[in-house]
């Protein structure tokens, strides 16, 4: 089944004191405004979107719209059905219209005009791939809302819990002490450090040096940044506390896990720059997999 189909695609032109009556259909009607402004109304609420706003009603929303201005207005009018849940709870909350002013969205409608114009049917594809692009720009304030997914998993934790998650893997370059931390979401400290060892099994320092370390295999593995810059972009305050803790959660050194993945490729030291005896732990392995980190994952090699 096709995620996205688009129904019809046009550049609508809406004279000066006219609009539409207010009614339903089942799919979505998305209007991206190049021109002067509409008052849209949906479920009983009204937007006024200008040049360079974008509004999305959804399916079976009441909808309406009125041109009050002195000018024609123009909109590009987009109208197709979405099947993918996850992307629909996000889209909408309910029957409310979502409204951005995102330049972002009008140049992708732009050229997924330009391309249906061109080409036709034979730009769908295209037209989808720009309309997907479209949603997910328009969900990512839900997705940062509701989601704010970490890369520590924290399945199954308190929200204070997940708030701390949340506040390392944002910080984790800076400096800052518990009492900071504790400050910082409003929480007594002792009480704060209790809740998250009874959670995580790891004491919140044991947490960020996870997520500095974390961050750092990444970017010794594909930056060109000197070892030396990397510590101090994971908020490390000397090399050799950063290369004790790399070590501690690795198995090995950040110079071995350099020449392993040299960030310089050349045919003529390839085989010279990899390392015959390194054998990388488990977390290695999973943070470059992408994978989420559970304490669990680490260990001493």
């Amino acid at each position: 089944m096709e995620t996205i189909q688009i129904l019809w695609l046009n550049r609508s032109f809406t004279p000066e004191n006219t609009g539409v009556k207010p009614h339903t259909h089942p799919y979505y009607h998305f209007f991206v405004m190049t021109e002067g402004t509409l008052s849209v109304t949906v479920e009983g609420v009204t937007s006024e979107v200008s040049k360079g706003s974008s509004l999305l009603v959804p399916k079976m929303a009441e909808h309406s719209y009125l041109n009050h201005s002195s000018e024609t207005a123009e909109c590009i009018e987009i109208k197709f059905t979405l099947q993918n849940p996850g992307l629909e709870s996000r889209l909408t909350d309910g029957k409310q219209a979502v409204v951005t002013s995102d330049p972002a969205v009008v140049i992708l409608s732009e050229k997924l005009t330009e391309e249906y114009s061109s080409l036709g049917a034979l730009a769908d594809e295209a037209a989808k791939s720009y309309l997907n692009a479209i949603l997910q720009i328009m969900t990512r304030p839900n997705r940062i809302k509701s989601e704010k997914e970490t890369y520590i998993d924290v399945t199954g934790c308190s929200e204070l819990t997940k708030e701390v998650v949340s506040y390392l893997e944002a910080h984790y370059a800076e400096q800052f002490s518990l009492e900071e931390l504790a400050k910082a979401l409003s929480f007594n400290k002792a009480y704060l450090c209790t809740a998250f060892k009874k959670d995580m099994k790891v004491t919140i320092a044991d947490c960020l040096n996870l997520i500095r370390i974390r961050q750092a295999a990444r970017m010794i593995s594909y930056s060109e940044l000197s070892i030396g810059d990397v510590a101090k972009a994971c908020g490390f305050g000397t090399s050799s506390h950063f290369n004790h803790v790399f070590q501690h959660y690795i198995g090995t050194t950040p110079s071995a896990v350099r020449k392993a993945y040299p960030n310089h490729i050349l045919l003529e030291s390839e085989e010279k720059n990899k390392s015959k005896t390194f054998h990388p732990g488990r977390m290695l392995y999973n943070v470059l997999a992408g994978k989420m980190i559970t304490p669990e994952s680490t260990r001493k090699n």
